[in-house]
């Protein structure tokens, strides 16, 4: 969605995530305030995952545990270490999530 400042884009797309979440159980959103936030996306969708799943949150703590420096890589890296493989780790571990 785009269009000149002040015309409720941000709050169309609220509404929208909300009514989304209530329909259909979803724990999480993300909004692009301009371009300069889209490295924190991966770290943001990460924490609020840490907030819903305990399993993940564990198996993420170990992950940065051993390498603090993934909370700096690229995010084709944080996409591959915070989301694909803890979710791979976790269904192999025959964790429902």
């Amino acid at each position: 969605m785009y269009g000149p400042a002040g015309v409720e884009k941000s709050a169309i797309a609220k509404s929208c995530a909300e009514k989304t979440v209530a329909q259909h159980k979803l724990s999480m959103s993300f909004f692009f305030f301009c371009t300069q936030y889209v490295d924190n996306f991966f770290t943001t969708i990460t924490h609020q995952l840490t907030m819903e799943i305990d399993e993940y949150r564990k198996a993420l703590d170990l992950k940065i545990q051993h390498n603090p420096t993934l909370l700096s890589k690229g995010l084709d890296a944080q996409f591959c270490e915070f989301i694909i493989k803890p979710f791979l780790e976790l269904i192999g571990q025959n964790v429902g999530v």
